[in-house]
Formats: C-alpha cells, structure tokens, sequence
C-alpha cells in the first residue's frame, strides 16, 4: 500500500537525520541554550522522544479501538504536514490555537541523559513504523488532535513524521547560532 510506504519512509527518515543531527557532539554542545525559555538540543531530543513515547501508547493504542470512523476530509494528508513543519505561519482549521507551548506530558524535563532520550526514541519510532507496516485500515479510524481535529491513522503518523522534521530544523538553528561554536570553550 502506497500509504504504508510513504508514512514508513517519512519516519525513516526522520530517525535517521536525528542521529546524524546529535551524533558525534560534546555534552555541553548538546546542552547548549541559545536563550532563556529556548530549548537545547538535549532538551529537543527529550521532547521527540516523549512524543513518540505519547504516540505509541496514547494514541495508536488506541486508534485501532476505536469504530471505524473515518475523519472527514475536512484536512489534506499535505496541509498537516505543512501545518506541523510551521504551526505558526499556516492556519489549517480556523478556530483551533497553535500548539506553541508543548503539554506538561510532553515537556522536556532534563530528566534522561541525551543517549536514554535518543534510545528512547529510537526505540518507540521503531514500533510506530511497525504500527503503520501491521495495522490495516489506517484510514479508517480517526483521533481528535487538540489543534487539527479529527485526524486517521496515517494523518497521525504524517504529523509525527512531520514533527521531527520541525524540531531537526530547531536543532540546525541551535547549531548555527554563533555562540553554539564556543559552547565547548567554557
């Protein structure tokens, strides 16, 4: 199924820009902030890896429980992508905020080293690529997002797949913040 191959193709390589992005760097490289309130690069990789924890157990859990409601179309599979690469510069559903601020569940907490987060995440990508291979009817079963509304299975997994990407691109602004080059120097 084209679907299956598409969603397993944009999580591989998502997994795999993100252990190029972090591999090889110095602790206080990958725990360099680039401001107050900003995220480092320990603290992004954390957060996908809460994600993708949260979408393992939370929502594809449930999505094949749940009847088969399909959602409505009311969302392209590409208007999530785009949405999710930059949720602040496209509106998809009028009405529903932005999700600029992640949940407390999905926070980064600095409570893992970066190799447990990276660990982490690697392992739960892994078992959401086998989760779009074994479940059939991924566009059968739809699943309230706080922002987008009712989304499939496979719109699910594009989000995620999407949101990596998001945070790779937050990851390269940390490296080419001019102080990133000192942050080993201290």
């Amino acid at each position: 199924m084209m679907q299956t191959e598409t969603a397993v193709r944009h999580l591989a390589q998502g997994r795999d820009a993100l252990v190029r992005a972090v591999d090889g760097l110095a602790e206080a490289e990958l725990r360099f902030t680039p401001g107050p309130h900003r995220w480092s690069m320990a603290d992004v990789v954390e957060h996908l890896a809460r994600v993708e924890e949260f979408f393992v157990q939370r929502i594809a859990a449930r999505l094949t429980d749940l009847p088969a409601t399909p959602s409505d179309g009311h969302l392209a599979d590409d208007r999530i992508v785009e949405w999710e690469r930059d949720p602040l510069n496209t509106v998809v559903v009028p009405g529903r905020v932005s999700l600029a601020m992640a949940p407390p569940p999905i926070r980064p907490t600095a409570g893992w080293s970066v190799r447990e987060s990276l660990d982490r995440f690697l392992g739960d990508r892994e078992k959401t690529e086998i989760f779009v291979r074994e479940t059939p009817g991924l566009l059968e079963h739809a699943f309230e997002h706080p922002a987008l509304g009712p989304m499939n299975a496979y719109q699910w997994v594009l989000f995620i797949a999407a949101h990596t990407e998001r945070h790779l691109r937050q990851i390269e602004g940390i490296k080419a913040d001019a102080r990133f080059s000192c942050a080993t120097c201290s």
